[in-house]
C-alpha cells in the first residue's frame, strides 16, 4: 500500500489542509494518509494518529507545557515515516513540530510540501534559509511572501489564501434576521487557541460593556476551544458562529490571527488586539521585526485596522476604538483599505493549486494552475 503524510497540529491547519487532502485524494485514490489534524481531515479521509485538540498553544511559557505531547508525537511520527515510506509529506504550518518533521523527512527521500509558510519574516528572518534545505516546496498563502521567501533560496509559490473558498459571511439581512437585532453589533473573537481564549475573552466582554448601545455577539472558536468559551463568557452573551456574527456586525474586537482576514473578507471594520504572556511577549519585543500583526496590515503594508497588544490592550482603549471605527469617515477609509486586502489575496481554487504543486513532486501532470492571478 502506497501512503501520504499530512500533519497540521492546529484547527486553522486542520481547517486548511482538508480540501487539499480531499483533491489529492480525488486526484490519487490509491494513495492512504495518515498523520496528525482534527474533525476535517479525519472527514476528508486522514488515518489521524494524532488529534489537534491540545497540540496548539502560543507563548514560550505555554509550550513548554505541551513538550512531551509534541516530542510523543515527533517520535511516533518519525517512526511511521520510516516504516511507511510516504509518497509525499503535506506539512501545514505548525512550524514547532513541523520544520523537524521536514527534516526527517528529507532525510528519507520523502519530498516534503509546507503549506502556510513559517512567519520566519516576523521572527529572525535569517532562519528562513534553512526552509531551502528541508522542504522541497512552500505554498505561501499571503501576497508578499513568495518574493520574501524566494530572496533566501526557499521554493516558494503563492497559492491565494485559503479562506477565499472557506469563509462565507452571512449576508446583512440574513444575519440581522437570524440574530435578532436591529440595532448595531459589535462581534468578539477572542482567538481559536485556549490560551488566547483565557487572555482575551475576559477583557472584550468587559469592553462590549462599556459600548451599552451595541449588541455584544461572540464568534465562537472551533473545535473543543468552545468548552473555555462556555466557562467564561457570560450566560446572557449570543454564541454565533462566524460568518453570523460577522455578517452581523458594525464593528469588531478580534484576537490577531486569521480571523483578521475573516474581517477583511466580510467588510468588517475591528480592532486587532492580542496579549502574550510576560516572557513570551519581552522575548517577542526582540526578536520581531514586523511594525504590525494584524494579517490585513501586513498584506497591504500600512495600518488599516488598529491594533492593541500587550498592556495597550486594556477594556476602555478597545471601547474607545471601536467607537472611532463607528464614525463614517473612519469607517469608510477602512472598508476601502479592506476591499483592497481581498483583492490581493489572490482567487478561489487554493486547494486545486495546493494539489498541482503536489502532483509536481509526486511526478504526476499538473491539472490546473500552480499560482492565481493577482
Amino acid at each position: 500500500m502506497t501512503h501520504g503524510l499530512v500533519v497540521a497540529g492546529e484547527i486553522s491547519g486542520d481547517r486548511m489542509a482538508a480540501p487539499v487532502l480531499e483533491e489529492m485524494r480525488r486526484r490519487w485514490p490509491d494513495l492512504r494518509w495518515y498523520g496528525a489534524g482534527g474533525e476535517r481531515l479525519a472527514r476528508a479521509g486522514l488515518e489521524v494518529r494524532h488529534p489537534v485538540d491540545g497540540l496548539a498553544v502560543t507563548g514560550v511559557t505555554e509550550a513548554l507545557r505541551r513538550v512531551p505531547t509534541a516530542a510523543a508525537l515527533l517520535v511516533d511520527l518519525a517512526a511511521q515515516i520510516l516504516r511507511r515510506r510516504p509518497r509525499l509529506a503535506l506539512l501545514v504550518d505548525y512550524p514547532g513540530v513541523n520544520l523537524r518533521l521536514a527534516a526527517i523527512c528529507r532525510a528519507a527521500g520523502v519530498p516534503v510540501l509546507y503549506l502556510g509558510a513559517p512567519q520566519r519574516w516576523a521572527w529572525l528572518g535569517f532562519r528562513a534559509r534553512a526552509l531551502a534545505r528541508q522542504v522541497n516546496r512552500l505554498a505561501v498563502t499571503l501576497p508578499f511572501e513568495e518574493q520574501w521567501f524566494r530572496r533566501r533560496g526557499v521554493a516558494a509559490t503563492f497559492v491565494g489564501h485559503p479562506l477565499l473558498d472557506l469563509f462565507r459571511p452571512l449576508s446583512r439581512e440574513d444575519a440581522r434576521r437570524r440574530l435578532g437585532s436591529a440595532g448595531a453589533v459589535v462581534a468578539l473573537l477572542p482567538g481559536s487557541r485556549e490560551n488566547e481564549i483565557h487572555r482575551h475573552l475576559p477583557l472584550l466582554v468587559k469592553a462590549a460593556s462599556l459600548l451599552p448601545d451595541l449588541t455584544p455577539v461572540l464568534a465562537l472558536p472551533p473545535g473543543g476551544a468552545g468548552r473555555i468559551v462556555e466557562q467564561l463568557a457570560p450566560a446572557d452573551l449570543p454564541r454565533v458562529d462566524t460568518p453570523l456574527a460577522l455578517g452581523a456586525a458594525d464593528v469588531a474586537l478580534c484576537a490577531s490571527g486569521s480571523a483578521t482576514l475573516e474581517l477583511a473578507l466580510a467588510g468588517v471594520p475591528g480592532v486587532v488586539c492580542y496579549r502574550l504572556s510576560p516572557l513570551t511577549y519581552a522575548i517577542a519585543r526582540r526578536l520581531v521585526s514586523t511594525r504590525w500583526i494584524g494579517l490585513p496590515n501586513l498584506v497591504l503594508g500600512r495600518e488599516v485596522l488598529p491594533e492593541l497588544l500587550q498592556d495597550e490592550m486594556t477594556p476602555t482603549a478597545l471601547a474607545r476604538e471601536a467607537r472611532r471605527l463607528l464614525e463614517p469617515a473612519a469607517r469608510e477609509a477602512v472598508r476601502r483599505g479592506l476591499e483592497q486586502v481581498v483583492t490581493r489575496l489572490g482567487r478561489p481554487g487554493v486547494a486545486a493549486r495546493v494539489a498541482d504543486l503536489a502532483g509536481e513532486l509526486l511526478g504526476v501532470p499538473c491539472l490546473g494552475e500552480a499560482t492565481p492571478r493577482r
